[in-house]
């Protein structure tokens, strides 16, 4: 939703922060392709953006994220 703006504003940050939550799960290869496909249309700035609010979420138990 996030990556392309459906129903939402497109954000590839969060994008990519909701699709790496399923790669750190392990939630099959699709999650990973994603990621991957999303990374080439990011910059280095918003791919380490997307990583913080990863941890960051994790750490206040995906609340408010």
């Amino acid at each position: 939703m996030y990556a392309s703006g459906i129903g939402v504003a497109e954000d590839k940050v969060y994008a990519y922060m909701r699709v790496n939550f399923a790669d750190l799960q392990g939630l099959g290869s699709t999650a990973s392709e994603y990621k991957s496909k999303l990374v080439k249309l990011m910059t280095l700035s918003q791919i380490e953006t997307a990583e913080k609010l990863t941890v960051e979420c994790k750490q206040k138990a995906y609340k408010d994220c």
